[in-house]
């Protein structure tokens, strides 16, 4: 029996730490981090319980094997690496490492398992969509740095009612109008043009944020308020994407967030994140 596939064509707009341990190693694709990244997003969508029978789960408590697979071409071994700086605003103090380059194209195949539902087959391509238009990949990937974008992804017959729905969005519009047939619910805003056009610039400006504001930014020390918690996340993601023919900064937060309070502390710092203006989508 020949299982159902769908496939996804994405490019990196900016360079993709993506790898193991060791930060000497050369940098990899990994089918493992991909299905972890689009788990995360899918976590936005749907409750963890119905993430963990559809992508699987394996703890104490209970078992449940994937209800699709995964995989990617070329394998990782057919993409040399390249070294870049990790902390691209700071390029004398940073540290560097292998990551795979920008504008690198890769397909990723979903394959529909035999005891997958039909909702959970359409909940599951809806994630790896989530993934590409907001997500990332590898180290700093929150900071811009393995920005993914689709390029082709497949037609989805379960929604008659929007006849483009097989069109990977081109402007902000249509970006918005896809985040909104996928139920995302969290705020979305775009930086202006004037950032800058070409992914370094723009990777500059997503990671130079400002130390001592977790609130906005997150902090690698503890959260006060999260017992045992080893590092404060950020409650803001950004990645390049591709709109209009042209590289832009997207900014996405958690439900609540303050993006007129961040982006005053970034404006009174002169960080030129906030010289732009931050558009909602």
């Amino acid at each position: 029996m020949k299982l159902p596939t769908a496939e996804f064509t994405f490019r990196l707009l900016t360079p993709c730490f993506c790898g193991g341990a060791d930060n000497q190693a050369a940098a990899e694709m990994r089918v493992p981090s991909i299905r972890g990244q689009v788990r995360w997003w899918h976590r936005r969508l749907m409750d963890v319980a119905a993430v963990n029978r559809i992508w699987g789960v394996a703890d104490e408590a209970c078992v449940f094997p994937s209800k699709v697979a995964l995989w990617v071409d070329p394998p990782f071994d057919r993409v040399p690496s390249r070294i870049e700086t990790i902390l691209p605003h700071k390029p004398n103090r940073s540290g560097k490492r292998p990551a795979l380059p920008a504008d690198t194209d890769f397909t990723l195949t979903l394959q529909r398992l035999p005891q997958c539902s039909p909702e959970d087959w359409k909940a599951a391509l809806g994630a790896v969509k989530l993934w590409l238009l907001l997500g990332g990949l590898g180290l700093r990937c929150n900071r811009a740095a393995g920005s993914v974008w689709p390029l082709s992804w497949p037609y989805d017959p379960t929604k008659p009612e929007d006849g483009d729905n097989c069109e990977v969005p081109a402007t902000d519009k249509q970006l918005q109008h896809t985040l909104n047939l996928l139920d995302f619910s969290w705020p979305v805003r775009l930086a202006d043009a004037t950032l800058g056009g070409s992914w370094d610039e723009l990777r500059v400006a997503a990671s130079d944020t400002l130390q001592g504001r977790a609130r906005f930014f997150g902090d690698i020390r503890p959260c006060p308020s999260v017992a045992g918690s080893k590092r404060w996340p950020s409650p803001l993601k950004m990645k390049v994407v591709r709109l209009g023919g042209q590289l832009r900064l997207l900014l996405v937060a958690t439900l609540g967030y303050d993006f007129a309070g961040a982006q005053k502390d970034l404006h009174d710092s002169g960080k030129p994140l906030g010289r732009v203006t931050w558009s909602p989508l």
